[in-house]
Parts: structure tokens; sequence; C-alpha cells
């Protein structure tokens, strides 16, 4: 009752103090009841312990605190509500980010009740679906979590270093999509292992007697195995994290058709000419998506459609590089066509119209995780180089088609953010 508040003691906390505390982590007009008053709650009720959500029941709901080791406060009743850490199986960081996701907050606030004043009762709160991963996992959420935050607001607060912070973001919203932990799960969608069923078929067709079976199986023992004609073999150390069970790890010839480099023509510099066929040599090749035309070398359509032939690239072959700096990507596209390639790139062709999202590979390509694997297989000559039977045997992440593309859109979404600042 507002007559038992006095002007000291022990604190006690409305919703708007418990708003003040999350958002800025102290309060400055505090409210106080007596040590014997407290005392009496603690007895009769009990007081927040350490780890436990103190979370706001009206006016601004779902506003989350986590009580401190030091604290030693009580609280409104129905005003807010205490959501007890009894059995120590959530982590209280954990806790919050849950309470604060879209999962919760939109239960939250389509689950109140109250004319003039939202309202969140203990029943509804009780009935709230939440995902509980175990504890491990619950840290590296946490641990991810802080790192992007920690770099959003470097990137606010300091454009000295926007651009450095901004490629560390970029890195760590490409790890999170390629294992499945950017955009929610939909176990509707049709598993990657049905998809590549249909891969397989189109790739022997296209192949023929070059064809050979070749996938990757989890096992019963969780071990990672790859059948390749009558041969299995285990290669679980080839797998650098799990993902969920509706993707397939995949090697990069698995889902291909062609992965060749291209060509040096005749003459060297005496075969260029000063307009004609576009040849792309490594410097065009700036990353993702992205082909720069500048400093572009030409060569006649003899040389293009003869010397070159092997090398004549098609709309949406995926380019890296494999001498000089190696594992840049860039992604054909019909109006820069008729294109050529120096032997500084490798040229990836997908196996079309069954469903792989370019750009999602193209990500997964440039994610740390999976250049690393790619880089380290690399040769250390005078120019470096990275050879194709590397790139064939990249091991990658594959999702539903259906997800790939809602990764790809996130992505994009994410990185359109970060490039408002550039």
């Amino acid at each position: 009752l507002q007559a038992d508040w006095k002007k000291e003691g022990i604190p006690f906390y409305r919703a708007r103090e418990i708003v003040k505390l999350s958002n800025d982590g102290y309060v400055d007009n505090d409210l106080f009841i007596s040590q014997e008053h407290y005392q009496q709650l603690l007895l009769d009720y009990g007081v927040p312990n350490a780890g436990d959500l103190m979370v706001t029941g009206v006016g601004t709901i779902g506003k989350v605190y986590i009580v401190k080791e030091n604290d030693k406060f009580y609280y409104k009743d129905a005003s807010v509500l205490c959501f007890q850490n009894k059995f120590d199986a959530v982590i209280p960081e954990f806790g919050k980010l849950l309470m604060e996701s879209p999962l919760l907050q939109h239960q939250i606030h389509n689950h109140t009740y109250g004319n003039t004043v939202d309202t969140i009762t203990i029943s509804t709160a009780n009935r709230y679906l939440c995902v509980l991963p175990a504890k491990e996992e619950q840290k590296r959420i946490i641990k991810t979590i802080s790192e992007i935050v920690k770099l959003t607001s470097v990137i606010e607060n300091n454009n000295i270093e926007i651009d450095f912070d901004k490629s560390l973001l970029r890195s760590k919203i490409l790890e999170l999509a390629i294992q499945g932990k950017l955009v929610p799960q939909d176990e509707n969608n049709e598993s990657a292992s049905v998809l590549l069923e249909r891969i397989r078929a189109e790739r022997k067709a296209k192949l023929g007697k070059k064809y050979v079976e070749s996938y990757i199986f989890k096992g019963d023992d969780n071990c990672y195995y790859e059948k390749v004609g009558s041969t299995t073999k285990n290669i679980t150390a080839e797998i650098p994290f799990d993902i969920p069970n509706s993707w397939s790890w995949i090697r990069l010839s698995n889902i291909t058709t062609l992965i060749t480099k291209g060509t040096t023509p005749r003459g060297d510099a005496y075969a260029y000419t000063n307009s004609g066929i576009g040849f792309l040599r490594a410097e065009n090749i700036v990353g993702f998506d992205k082909i720069s035309k500048k400093d572009l070398k030409y060569v006649n359509e003899t040389t293009h459609y003869n010397f070159l032939k092997r090398s004549i690239l098609e709309e949406n072959d995926i380019l890296i590089t494999i001498a000089g700096t190696l594992g840049r990507t860039g992604m054909v596209i019909k109006e820069d066509l008729p294109l050529n390639a120096n032997q500084a790139v490798s040229i990836v062709r997908v196996v079309n119209g069954y469903k792989i999202d370019l750009l999602y590979l193209i990500f997964v390509l440039n994610a740390p995780i999976i250049k690393k694997c790619l880089l380290s297989k690399s040769v250390e000559m005078a120019i470096p180089n990275l050879s194709l039977e590397n790139i064939s045997d990249c091991v990658i992440p594959l999702p539903p088609f259906q997800e790939q593309y809602n990764i790809t859109k996130k992505i994009n979404q994410l990185f359109d953010i970060l490039k408002g600042g550039d």
C-alpha cells in the first residue's frame, strides 16, 4: 500500500522502476519500505533472488531486469512479475534474451488483458511457449548476441572504425546464417535431402558416364560419412559444426555440372583488343556476387569462340579467384555476357532448375568458417594457388530451398542496414 512507502529503507519497485533498470541499469527516484515490512514479506511470500527475472506486467509490458547478486528489494504485486529461476535450467542472460525475443514478445503483446492499460497475468505468463536449448548452447547464443551488440554499438558511436567493425559484423551474420541460426526453422519445408535426390538425377543425366554417385550422411553413431561409388569413409573431421536436421552437408561438386578454370589467350598481352568480348582476370572479381568492369580486357570473337572455347562463361556461373588473392567470388549475370576468363579464375556451374539459391551459395563461400577450410588447402607458391580439386571438395551446409531464400533475404536486409553508414 502507498501508506507503507518510506523515505528510506528497502527499495520498492513498480513497473516504471523495472523499465528504468532494464533500460539504464539504475533507478533515480527510489521508493522504500521498512526493513521490518521487507522481513515479513520475505517470510510470507519470498523475495527476488539473484538470477530471477523481473518482468513488467502492466503499462510498458515485457521489459526485463535480471536480479543481481547484491540486490535487495521488493516489488509491486500485479505490476511486476517475478520469474524465479528455481531449477538452474536457464542462464539468466539467456532468459532475458528469450523474453525480449520476437517469439515471446509476440505472445506477450497478443495475449494481454486490460481496457486502458495492457496487463500480463500470472496465468497468461504460465502458458507462454518458449524454446530451451542445453546450457552450453545458451552460452553460445549469449556470447554471439553480445558480440553483435558490442559491434553495433561501436559502429554507431565510432565512425573511425566503422569499416573494420562492419566487416566483422558481416562475418558474424554469415556465420549465424550458415549454422541455421539467422532465420527460424520451418518443419513444413521440404528437407534438403529430398532436394539433393532431384539434383543427383539431373547431374546423372547431364554428366552421363562421368557421373559418380556421391553423398554425405550422418550415421547412427553421430559421425559423418561420405559414400563415393562403392566406397564409404568417415569424414567427421571435415565437418566444422552441427546443422539443423532438415539440412544436409554436401561437397560443392555434389551440386555442380562443371568446375573448371579460365584459359590464357595465345600471345598473352598481344591477344587483347580494344573492344570485343570481355575477358575477366582475378582483379575483376571483387567479392560476393560482384564483377568489376574497371580495366577490363577484351579478346576478339575468333579467340573467344575457338581458342578460349573451354572457358566461355554462362549466366549464373559463380567465379572464384584461385591465384593471387584467393577466394574472392563473383557471379555472371546475363547483361554482362558474352564473357571469358583467364586461368586465375575458376568457373563453378551449378545445376539449373532444381532450387539452389545462388546468392546463398555465394554467402556460404564467403562465410569465414567455410572460407578458412577452403583456403587452408591452398598451395604456397610464388603466387598462392587454389586448385580446382580443393574447390570441388569444399564441404558446405545446404538448407531446404525455402530456407536458402529466407536466409538470403535476411542477409541482404542486414547488409543493407550496415551499408547505410557507408
